[in-house]
C-alpha cells in the first residue's frame, strides 16, 4: 500500500511539474522594461525611449520624445504570441510589432491627416540596465 502511494505521489508530482514548465514556455517573449528607437514620420523621425509592461495579453506603459520633450500613455495595448499593437496617447497612427529577442521590429500606420495614408518600419531596441 505504501508503495503505490509513493507512485502515485511521485505520478502527480511528475504532472505538475510538466503542466509548470508548459505554462512557463507559453509566456511568450520577455517585453517588460524599456525600450529604444525613432519613431518615423515623412518630414521627421523622432527618439523615443518606450516602456513596457506586459500583464497577460494587455500591454500598457509610456512613450518618452526626448526632442518633444513629452511623455503619452500606450492605449489599447495588446500582446498575442510575439506580437504587440498599441495606440500612443491621441496621437495619430497605430503601431504593430513582432518581438525577437532584444529588438521589435515595428510598424506605424499613419491613416489619414497632414501625412496622408501610409505604413513606416522601425526598430525598437531593448535598453540593457
Amino acid at each position: 500500500m505504501a508503495r503505490k502511494l509513493v507512485i502515485f505521489a511521485t505520478l502527480v508530482l511528475s504532472l505538475i511539474l510538466g503542466a509548470s514548465a508548459a505554462i512557463g514556455s507559453a509566456d511568450g517573449p520577455k517585453l517588460d522594461g524599456k525600450w529604444s528607437g525613432s519613431i518615423p514620420r515623412p518630414s521627421h523621425s523622432y527618439d523615443s525611449v518606450f516602456e513596457f509592461k506586459a500583464s497577460g495579453d494587455k500591454l500598457t506603459g509610456t512613450v518618452r520624445s526626448s526632442e518633444l520633450d513629452q511623455e503619452f500613455e500606450i492605449v489599447d495595448g495588446k500582446i498575442k504570441g510575439d506580437t504587440i499593437s498599441f495606440k500612443i496617447g491621441s496621437t495619430s497612427g497605430s503601431y504593430s510589432g513582432k518581438i525577437n529577442g532584444d529588438e521589435i521590429a515595428m510598424k506605424v500606420n499613419l491613416s489619414g491627416g497632414e501625412f496622408g495614408s501610409r505604413v513606416m518600419d522601425f526598430t525598437l531596441k531593448r535598453i540593457k540596465e
